[in-house]
C-alpha cells in the first residue's frame, strides 16, 4: 500500500509489514524538487529497508557516477498490484560549450552565476549546452520468501553501484574486496549476512573491476566539503554499468 498524508496527497511510501519480516520502500526525498541537499528537507537517498528477525538491512542505496549529482532517489513510487512497485527517477547535466566570439569579453570578466550545480564566473547563459540523461527504474517485487529489485538504466554510460548496509553485529559470507577501493563487492554467486539463526541472502554479483568499482558517491554537495552521508553499518556492494538491466534477489526465506 502507498501510504497517504490527510490531505491524500501521496507521501511516495511502502511498509509491508508482517509477522516476522517487515520491508519499507522510500521514494520521497525532497532533494530533486529542490536541486540541493539542505537542513529541513529530506535528504536521504535509502529507498528500501528489510528487517527479518535480527537481520536489518537498514539501508539500500543505489550509487552512481553521474555529474556529481548523488544517489538514485526516485521521484515517484508507482504500485503494479500482487506486492509489486516500480521506482523511478530522471536526472541530466549537460556540458557546457565555449562562449560564442560575440560573448567574450576581452578582459576575461564574467558575471558569477550558479549553473546548479556549482558557482562559477563563466556566463553561463551565453553557452550552448550538450545534455545528458540518465533514467533510472528500479522494481520492486515482495515474494513469500524474497525482496526482488531489477534495476533498469538508460541514457548515458555511467558505472553504478547497489549498497547494501547491515547492521551491525552480524556476519557476511560471500563476497571479496575490491582492489581499487578496499569495499566489500559481490561480483558473482551469492552472499549472505547471518546474525545468529537469522540470514538474509543477497545476488547474483554483476561483475567487478574498475570499470564498475564499488564505492559509494554521495554527490557533490557532501563531497566538494570532504564529507558523506554514508550510513554506518556493515557494507557489501553489487556494481554495474548504464546502460543496461540486473537483478538483484534478497533472500529472506524464514
Amino acid at each position: 500500500w502507498a501510504a497517504t498524508s490527510r490531505t491524500g496527497a501521496q507521501t511516495r511510501l511502502v511498509h509491508v509489514r508482517e509477522l516476522d519480516r517487515s520491508v519499507v520502500l522510500f521514494a520521497g526525498s525532497d532533494v530533486p524538487a529542490q536541486g540541493h541537499v539542505r537542513s529541513g528537507l529530506a535528504n536521504s537517498p535509502t529507498f528500501l529497508r528489510v528487517v527479518v528477525g535480527s537481520v536489518v538491512l537498514s539501508d539500500v542505496r543505489l550509487s552512481r557516477e553521474f555529474f556529481g549529482l548523488g544517489p538514485f532517489r526516485p521521484t515517484a513510487l508507482e504500485s503494479l498490484g500482487d506486492g509489486r512497485f516500480r521506482l523511478t527517477e530522471t536526472v541530466s547535466a549537460g556540458y557546457h560549450q565555449p562562449l560564442p566570439a560575440s560573448a567574450r569579453q576581452p578582459d576575461g570578466r564574467y558575471p558569477l552565476a550558479d549553473e546548479g550545480r556549482f558557482s562559477a564566473a563563466m556566463a553561463f547563459g551565453a553557452r550552448s549546452v550538450d545534455t545528458v540523461v540518465l533514467s533510472t527504474t528500479v522494481d520492486v517485487a515482495v515474494t513469500p520468501d524474497a525482496v526482488v529489485l531489477d534495476v533498469v538504466t538508460e541514457g548515458a554510460e555511467v558505472p553504478w553501484s547497489l549498497q547494501l548496509t547491515f547492521r551491525t553485529g552480524g556476519t557476511l559470507t560471500g563476497v571479496e574486496t575490491d582492489a581499487v577501493t578496499g569495499e566489500r563487492v559481490l561480483a558473482e554467486g551469492t552472499g549472505s549476512y547471518r546474525v545468529g539463526s537469522d540470514v538474509v541472502t543477497f545476488g547474483p554479483g554483476n561483475g567487478a573491476g574498475p570499470g564498475q568499482p564499488a564505492c559509494y558517491a554521495p554527490g557533490q554537495d557532501y563531497a566538494f566539503l570532504g564529507g558523506t552521508d554514508r550510513p554506518q553499518g556493515e557494507h557489501v556492494h553489487v556494481t554495474g554499468r548504464a546502460p543496461g538491466s540486473a537483478r538483484i534477489v534478497i533472500g529472506t526465506g524464514r
